[in-house]
């Protein structure tokens, strides 16, 4: 029996049972990442080594054949070893694999390094929908590659890793199911421009992407206006400093003495990550304004995007308790250093490529956190999932949200609502194309000597 089996039989186990095979599931995934270590490290794989795996490889691909159904030809074109569905390409698993009894010329063609094992068991478990760890494990038991104390990471220095990990996962299955990369092609080519503040597509002489987004926003500050309405949800807020006197200033003349407090919003987006244009997960960086009234405390203003304009702070009026004015200005408001915007202001965004420093910098800080418990809640606390973070951190929020399905039907939603006001926008434009486009041929047919 499998690993793979003996993970998808855990619905029809007794709870002692299920017990035994998480634990079991939960080791093999520890000894994953150390052969993962070993491997990155540039450990050394011996000829024993070289024998043993490609003898496990050649059992596990008989195993999942007659198990599973899974040909080697599947696995081939899965891990990238070349060929096709047409093209038997089957002989370039030879490297890797070593039937018993095999001679020692086939011995010598064995594959000195141990990275595409790696590839090879992932494509194995990608086509059986199933975990990797359980067949990485497989591969290399018996093994001395990557059984040294060294690489055996803690579970305090995994953790960030694995939400890395699972983050950019769950983010990728996202953009797959919403085929949001038909978003972006179609964003990419047309005229207009994202008025951000009051979220509408407005038609203007110039594209969407004027800022060539498509070639990549990982690493990248710029305006909102200045590219295509980017997918995205909330994941947590902090106050860039403490709360501020300042004026609320509305377009009939009437002033608001108010305090204002800048927040930094922590979101993951699906856009373009690199020059191949493909959308991913990247975390986005915004600022917002929370705004209320000095004399009453009452709120004002939540969650507000704005613009700097002469030294002031210019927000939509939709973003007003009330809906007082189209556009109003926040006066005399000392603004705090826009964090993770590289010396830009706090109208700017910025997206970065999602890795564990990073995650742990953000949702691992106890002295100024991320206020998470607004954002979404949990339906009930038996539906929180188990941790490896610490219970009442941010990580352990945002953990329990991707785990559950919350986070994603979030994201999933953010693509279908960016996807709906592109396709609003395009049908627009193009009624007002075919009427221009009529109109002149109707003045030009009328054109007479």
């Amino acid at each position: 029996m499998t690993a793979a089996q003996r993970t998808s039989d855990l619905a029809g186990a007794s709870p002692s049972a299920g017990t035994t095979v998480r634990t079991t599931l939960a080791s093999k995934e520890k000894r994953a990442s150390a052969l993962r270590a070993a491997k990155d490290q540039s450990q050394a794989f011996s000829s024993q080594d070289q024998e043993r795996a490609a003898s496990n490889l050649h059992l596990l691909l008989q195993e999942v054949s007659r198990t599973r159904g899974l040909t080697k030809r599947e696995v081939v074109v899965e891990a990238g070893l070349g060929g096709g569905v047409k093209t038997d390409s089957t002989k370039r698993l030879d490297t890797y694999t070593l039937p018993e009894g095999a001679n020692d010329a086939r011995k010598k063609r064995l594959a000195k390094k141990p990275g595409k094992y790696f590839e090879i068991a992932e494509a194995i478990a990608n086509l059986l929908n199933e975990p990797p760890a359980p067949f990485i494990c497989q591969v290399f038991e018996g093994c001395t590659f990557g059984a040294d104390h060294q690489f055996l990471t803690s579970w305090e220095e995994e953790k960030w890793a694995r939400l890395a990990q699972q983050l950019r996962m769950m983010g990728l299955a996202v953009a797959r199911q919403t085929k949001v990369d038909a978003y972006w092609s179609e964003a990419n080519k047309r005229n207009g421009f994202h008025d951000y503040r009051n979220d509408r597509l407005l038609f203007a002489a110039q594209a969407i992407d004027s800022t060539d987004c498509s070639t990549g926003l990982a690493g990248y500050t710029a305006h909102p206006a200045d590219i295509p309405p980017v997918p995205s949800v909330l994941l947590g807020t902090k106050p860039l400093a403490g709360e501020s006197f300042a004026r609320l200033c509305l377009r009939d003349g009437e002033e608001k003495e108010v305090v204002c407090t800048i927040m930094l919003e922590v979101r993951l987006a699906l856009a373009p990550v690199g020059r191949t244009g493909e959308p991913g997960p990247m975390l986005e960086f915004r600022s917002s304004l929370n705004v209320t009234n000095r004399n009453d405390g009452e709120t004002i203003i939540t969650g507000a995007n704005f613009d700097e304009v002469d030294g002031a702070l210019e927000i939509s009026g939709t973003d007003v308790a009330g809906g007082i004015d189209p556009v109003v200005r926040i006066e005399g408001l000392e603004l705090p250093e826009a964090s993770y915007r590289y010396e830009c202001g706090h109208e700017c965004w910025t997206w970065e490529e999602i890795n564990p420093g990073l995650l742990q910098e953000l949702f691992g800080d106890w002295e100024n956190p991320l206020e998470m418990t607004y954002t979404r809640s949990m339906t009930s606390e038996k539906a929180i999932p188990p941790s490896r973070f610490e219970a009442g951190s941010a990580a352990f929020v945002l953990n329990a949200h991707l785990l559950t399905h919350t986070l994603e039907a979030e994201l999933s939603e953010a693509c279908r609502d960016r996807t709906n006001l592109l396709a609003q926008f395009c049908d627009a434009v193009d009624e007002q194309i075919l009427q221009a486009e009529a109109d002149a041929e109707t003045r030009w047919r009328n054109m007479h000597p």
